[in-house]
């Protein structure tokens, strides 16, 4: 039962899941179906079948569905696009109409979009992540923060300990201070100011001669991990699922005789001379293997964080979690599984006379594979999953709101009215947390 003060109530008992109910239907509105796009087609799950809702060419970067059931707004590389339903005698069709807003999250943002984008359903609230080193583990901290006043409230600091800090990296190029055999006696001062200007600036090695160049590696072997966090906010307010997702690799790096032809300039009065000699470098090759990959999810109670735990239900090995989205009644979460592993070597090569690294890669083997996966909140039992897919770029899993904003629970757990949506420029993709 819903109503207002001095007004008759309004009974909703089933509501919702009556909406939901009919939007199985072919043609119908949306109402809090399943949604994803593939291939260049948006598509919504109808009961036990799916519907080609609309179809666009290139990749589909993002999927909002909006309250009311009869808009759709993706974004494309083109720009944001908007298509419209309009009901018919046999099922309504789908056209794309003119895209007016210039907001990220115009009005009537489905509670799924804001959750990818850690926001809460009405745009009040977000959560902040910071990731930190210390004592040879990453840790993320969490803040609650109001979008209108930018005031920040700690929610919670999750230790990730299958992820490691970066570590310093190594040379990928060393200059070998030799004399070059085929330098000319008279041409060796100008050999020395390049050989200073070459090792003191474009190799930046620090004054005990120790190489400054950031890599992937530390030492001639060992196993790295790298990571990426996502998070969704749910869009009843009670829940932030944090993802950490990481993959395991062995890099071995294998140095390289790396001999290049360089010319020297000297200028006499008037006069430029030059000759080309040849300077001895060492490169290396770095050899990357994937081993092995997962996810972490960590449920974070909200607003105050208290009694946070890990979710092993929720999480997956073997294979990393992108994208995760809550649906609007706050009973099902969605993510993009991948795995795939990949052995390469990356062979790095300095080239002075242009000032700039070259490198090529020999792929030796690759595999991937990518599903979705609509899955319990509560329990973590799969309840859809979708055939694999091609790309990341054009994957895009989402829930369609209800009929009526509210309608299913969705609240920020606040009463301030909705933040006023960014404009932004042009727009862009959510980037990953890179740990």
């Amino acid at each position: 039962m819903r109503g207002d003060e001095g007004r008759k109530p309004v009974y909703l008992a089933n509501a919702y899941e009556s909406l939901k109910l009919a939007a199985q239907r072919p043609g119908a509105p949306l109402c809090g179906n399943r949604m994803w796009a593939r291939d260049g087609e948006v598509v919504a799950q109808r009961g036990a079948g799916t519907e080609t809702l609309f179809r666009v060419d290139g990749p589909v970067w993002e999927v909002n569905a909006l309250h009311g059931g009869r808009d759709v707004r993706i974004m494309h590389p083109r720009g944001y696009r908007s298509f419209h339903y309009t009901p018919g005698p046999s099922g309504g069709t789908w056209a794309e109409v003119a895209d007016t807003s210039s907001a990220d999250w115009p009005a009537g943002t489905s509670g799924a979009t804001l959750s990818f984008s850690s926001r809460s359903h009405d745009g009040d609230l977000r959560v902040r992540e910071r990731t930190s080193a210390s004592a040879g583990k990453l840790s993320v901290r969490l803040g609650l923060v109001d979008t209108r006043t930018r005031a920040e409230t700690p929610l919670a600091t999750l230790d990730l300990p299958r992820l490691a800090p970066p570590r310093t990296g190594v040379c990928m190029l060393q200059f070998l201070d030799v004399r070059p055999v085929d330098l000319p006696s008279e041409w060796e001062p100008e050999y020395e100011s390049w050989r200073r200007h070459v090792k003191e600036g474009l190799y930046r090695l620090r004054s005990d001669s120790t190489c400054h160049f950031f890599a992937t590696t530390t030492s001639v072997a060992r196993d790295a991990t790298t990571g990426l966090g996502n998070g969704a906010y749910s869009p009843t307010g009670e829940t932030y699922l944090y993802v950490a997702s990481y993959r395991t690799h062995r890099e071995q790096v294998v140095p390289r005789a790396c001999d290049s032809r360089e010319r020297l300039f000297r200028t006499q009065g008037t006069d430029t001379d030059s000759v080309e000699v040849t300077v001895k470098y060492t490169c290396r090759d770095i050899r990357h293997q994937d081993e092995d990959s997962g996810a972490e999810v960590y449920a974070v109670p909200l607003p105050g964080g208290q009694g946070w735990k890990l979710r092993p239900e929720l999480g997956e090995q073997g294979a990393t979690l992108w994208g995760p989205r809550i649906s609007e009644d706050g009973k099902e979460w969605s993510a993009t599984r991948v795995s795939y592993r990949q052995d390469y070597t990356e062979g790095f090569t300095w080239h002075p006379g242009w000032r700039e690294w070259t490198s090529v890669r020999t792929l030796h083997s690759f595999e991937r594979s990518c599903t979705t996966r609509f899955r319990s909140l509560e329990t973590g039992a799969v309840r859809e999953e979708v055939a694999a897919c091609e790309s990341l770029d054009d994957f895009v899993p989402t829930f369609a709101p209800s009929l009526l904003p509210g309608a299913a629970g969705g609240t920020s757990g606040t009463p301030r009215p909705a933040a006023p949506p960014r404009h932004p420029a042009a727009p862009t993709r959510r980037s990953p947390v890179r740990t």
